[in-house]
């Protein structure tokens, strides 16, 4: 079940908490921002609400189970915890304001630590719910009887020595040769995928640097006091006089190159020559890791000392360097980060070994994709993250590693078997000669020859290639022709569709013209049937002004023949007047 509470805090106290990895009581800070915190300066106060009245930044935190049970409730909403919390239980960090968060967050990205981007958010100040701290002010006698001093500083101390092992390895890799071996000594799941790969890949790692953090005899145990504390030349020359080891100074300075680098004191001279106040800064440091300044079999052990004899605390978050990445304090980017800080808090605060999974984390803390596109290296999986263990070998390299002894002893062996016992070399001497005599001559073959076969199996392998896509090229070709084909179908099928629509709507057109005409014939025909036509009795006064034409026009439409009205004339006109009214059928309208 995941648990969170919250912490709130003065945003420029974020910083204080992130650069240590972990967040303390306020008694353990000599400059941090006074805010609520400082209210019981040796206990942590959480709430169950996010916000306080006098707080522009709020820590949402996960607990444990067990750590709940802890709490000691002071208030309706407050509780104390007595227990340091680490930055890996840092689910969210809310703000108020905008800016404040970008200043926030750019400051402490730039040099104190890495708070990553996707655990920051902002808050509307009008939709939230502020806390008093009213109800607990009354408390604030409230005294812890836990004294964290010592662990807090020994949980600085490994965490600074992991953090720095990271550049201890070649340029090309993200972590150092035995970083995941000596981290098995704190998380037994870790500890688990580490040997996964032993025995999948073949890598050998060494255990060496378990005996930093044990109290059990070792190769470390006579130098650790010197390790923890500060170093300076005179305390080098004083441990080599101890030791029976020379050391050299130029201008008082030493002389490291001087020193037998099969001694730890070797070491311990670049922790008194590196560092803040040093002769040389811990820039200088990553750039010698790596420019062959420093014996490459001590880059490792240097790293790791180097980070120890500082603490985490006082590491930069990265250094320049000709490194790809040269980041050092942890990005909380991956989970893997968050279970090395948790391990670490663990077997420090809780004395705990045993530490495999840890549920409190996995509930929210998702894995970062892993990028599996690293063909040039042999790699291997701890948690989330891919590992660099080397570069693959060239078949030059692999030659050389393998193969030329063998070469070099034969020629040694067949020139010894016609020479004298007394003319005979020692074979050893012997095969250092002829390596330095044939060692150019055998690259050159050996690259020649691997140029050629490269060039062969290019050339195999294009033609493999084209036999398998020849028949698919022939089917994809068919195939493009058909979808062309289909497109131009498509395309004259759209056309008819468009044709069909403009048809379609001119028809249309003419239909709704057609009903207009037939709406005005109509409307027309409706305006001439209210005009009655007029009938005979209403002509009847009338029929006297009517010339002989006319009325013979009349009579023939009521009728009356042609024959008949032959025999009337203009001198019988009333006769004819006569007949006509005489006659029923109507007349029809002229």
């Amino acid at each position: 079940m995941e648990n969170s509470y919250y912490l709130p805090i003065n945003s420029g106290s974020l910083a204080h908490y992130f650069s240590k990895a972990i967040i303390l009581p306020a008694k353990y800070f000599t400059n941090k921002p006074d805010d609520i915190q400082n209210k019981f300066s040796d206990s942590l106060l959480l709430s169950e609400g996010k916000w306080e009245k006098n707080s522009d930044c709020s820590l949402e935190v996960v607990l444990t189970d067990t750590e709940i049970k802890d709490l000691s409730k002071i208030s309706e909403h407050f509780f104390l915890y007595n227990t340091p919390i680490p930055i890996s239980r840092v689910k969210s960090v809310y703000f108020l304001n905008a800016n404040q968060k970008e200043t926030t967050i750019w400051n402490i990205n730039n040099g104190a630590a890495f708070i990553p981007e996707r655990i920051v958010s902002i808050e509307n100040s009008k939709d939230i719910e502020l806390l008093s701290d009213d109800e607990i002010d009354s408390k604030s006698d409230y005294k812890s009887a836990s004294e964290l001093s010592e662990k807090i500083k020994r949980f600085d101390i490994i965490l600074g020595g992991f953090a720095f092992m990271r550049l201890g390895g070649r340029s090309f890799m993200n972590y150092s040769e035995n970083y995941f071996s000596t981290l098995s000594y704190f998380n037994k799941l870790i500890e688990e995928q580490t040997l996964k790969a032993v025995k999948d890949k073949g890598f050998k790692f060494s255990s060496k640097y378990t005996g930093l953090f044990s109290k059990h005899e070792s190769e470390w145990s006579k130098w650790q006091p010197h390790i923890y504390n500060n170093l300076d030349s005179k305390k080098i020359e004083e441990l080599a006089d101890k030791e029976g080891i020379k050391v050299e100074k130029k201008l008082g300075l030493l002389k490291i190159d001087s020193i037998d680098p099969n001694s730890h004191l070797y070491e311990l001279a670049i922790l008194a020559t590196y560092g803040d106040r040093k002769n040389k800064s811990a820039d200088d440091l990553v750039i010698d890791l790596t420019n062959g300044t420093i014996f490459q079999e001590k880059v490792e052990d240097v790293s790791i000392l180097f980070g120890l004899h500082n603490g985490y605390s006082k590491l930069r978050n990265k250094y320049e360097g000709q490194r790809k990445d040269n980041n050092v304090k942890f990005t909380l980017e991956s989970k893997l980060d968050y279970y090395i800080i948790e391990s670490i808090y663990q077997f420090v605060f809780n004395s705990s070994k045993l530490n495999y999974a840890f549920d409190h984390i996995d509930l929210w803390c998702s894995s970062s994709g892993l990028n599996d596109n690293m063909k040039d290296y042999e790699t291997y999986r701890i948690l989330d993250t891919v590992v660099i263990a080397k570069k693959k070998q060239t078949p030059l390299e692999l030659f050389l590693e393998n193969y030329s002894a063998e070469i070099y002893l034969t020629i040694v062996k067949s020139i010894n078997q016609w020479l004298p016992p007394f003319a005979k070399s020692n074979e050893k001497d012997a095969i250092l000669f002829f390596e330095k005599k044939l060692r150019n001559a055998l690259e050159v073959s050996i690259e020649a020859l691997q140029k050629k076969l490269e060039i062969e199996y290019d050339a195999n392998c294009n033609s493999k290639k084209q036999e398998i896509i020849e028949p698919y090229q022939k089917e994809i070709d068919k195939l493009r022709t058909e979808i062309f084909n289909l497109k131009e179908g498509n395309l004259k099928l759209k056309n008819q569709e468009n044709l069909f629509s403009d048809t379609k709507q001119l028809n249309e057109q003419l239909r709704k013209k057609n009903d207009s005409i037939n709406d005005v014939v109509q409307e027309n025909n409706n305006s001439l049937s209210l005009i009655q036509e007029p009938s005979v009795i209403e002509f009847a006064d009338n029929y006297t002004s009517f010339s002989i034409t006319d009325l013979k026009k009349i009579a023939k439409q009521k009728g009356i023949s042609e024959n008949v009205l032959k025999g009337f004339k203009k001198e019988n006109k009333h006769e004819l007047i006569t007949l006509i009214k005489q006659t029923s059928e109507q007349p029809k309208f002229l």
